[in-house]
C-alpha cells in the first residue's frame, strides 16, 4: 500500500528542502553551515524512509495480492477469448474471403463486421437442426454476460482499474445491448414482410465504432497485464492465439447464396 498518493509532489518538495539544506551547508558560515549539514542529514533520512521503505512495502503488497490479480487476469482473458472465438469461427464458416492479416483488423469492419454481411441467418451453426444462428448467438451472449457480471462481482475490491473499467464498458457496449433484441428485430422484419438479404445484418445491427474501440482496448490491456504477470511468457502478444486460416482450407458452409454477396475478388481487393 502506498504511504502517499502524491508521491511525485512529495519528491519535488523533499528535493527542494534538500537543495536549501545543501545551499546553507556550502554557502553559509558558522551556525547556518552546521544547520545546513544537519538539515541535509535529516532530509536524507526522510527520503530513505519514504521511498525505500515504501518501495519495499509495495513489493510485499504486490506479492500478497498477486494470486488475486492473476485470477482477475485469467477471468478477463477467458471472457475475451470466448467472445473472440465465437466470431472467429463464424467468420471461418460465413465469409468467402481471407481472414484479416492482423488481429487489430479482425476487430473492425474488415473482420467481425463482414460476418454481418455474409452470414446466412437461415443456415445452421451445428448439425443440430433445432438450433438456429439467432438462438446460438443469444445463448453465447448470455454466457458472455454471465462471465462479465461474475468478473465485476468477484474482482471489485482488487481489480486493475483500467481492466475493470473495460469489462464494464464491454457489458454496456451497443452489440451486447442489441443481441437480446434479435427476436424483436425478426418479428418486425416478418411483420413488414421485408425482402432484404438474409444476412445477419438484416436481423442484428452491425457493431459500431464504440464496440471495436472497447475490444481493441481490452486486447491492449490484456497484453500489457500478460507481460506484467507472466514476464517469461511475454514474447507473444497474441492473447487470443489468432491464427488466420487460408480460405482454401476452410469450409464456408454458412454463407449467403453467391448471388446475394459481393464477389470474393472484390473483398480481397479491399
Amino acid at each position: 500500500m502506498k504511504l502517499f498518493k502524491h508521491k511525485y509532489l512529495l519528491f519535488i518538495l523533499l528535493s527542494s528542502f534538500l537543495a536549501v539544506g545543501l545551499f546553507l551547508w556550502i554557502k553559509s558560515d558558522n551556525d547556518l553551515k552546521d544547520f545546513g549539514l544537519n538539515f541535509v542529514t535529516e532530509i536524507l533520512g526522510v527520503v530513505i524512509t519514504v521511498f525505500i521503505i515504501d518501495g519495499l512495502a509495495q513489493i510485499r503488497e504486490f506479492e500478497r495480492t498477486k494470486p488475486l490479480k492473476l485470477a482477475e487476469f485469467e477471468d478477463a482473458k477467458n471472457l475475451f477469448n470466448r467472445f473472440i472465438s465465437f466470431w472467429y469461427v463464424a467468420y471461418s464458416r460465413s465469409v468467402p474471403a481471407e481472414y484479416p492479416e492482423t488481429f487489430d483488423e479482425f476487430l473492425s469492419d474488415k473482420g467481425i463486421g463482414r460476418i454481418f454481411d455474409y452470414l446466412d441467418i437461415g443456415s445452421k451453426p451445428s448439425q443440430n437442426d433445432s438450433l438456429s444462428w439467432t438462438q446460438w448467438i443469444q445463448d453465447n451472449h448470455d454466457e458472455w454476460l454471465a462471465i462479465s457480471n461474475r468478473y465485476l462481482e468477484r474482482h471489485s475490491a482488487n481489480a486493475d482499474p483500467e481492466l475493470y473499467k473495460l469489462i464494464h464498458a464491454f457489458v454496456e457496449c451497443p452489440i451486447m445491448k442489441t443481441i437480446p433484441m434479435m427476436n424483436a428485430f425478426t418479428k418486425v422484419r416478418e411483420k413488414n414482410d421485408s425482402h432484404r438479404s438474409n444476412a445477419l445484418s438484416g436481423y442484428l445491427p452491425k457493431p459500431k465504432k464504440t464496440d471495436y474501440e472497447v475490444l481493441q482496448k481490452m486486447n491492449q490491456c490484456l497484453k500489457s497485464l500478460n507481460k506484467k504477470y507472466y514476464p517469461d511468457k511475454s514474447k507473444s502478444d497474441n492473447i487470443t492465439n489468432y491464427k488466420p486460416v487460408k480460405l482454401v482450407n476452410r469450409k464456408v458452409d454458412c454463407a449467403l447464396a453467391k448471388e446475394d454477396f459481393i464477389p470474393v475478388e472484390r473483398l480481397q481487393k479491399e
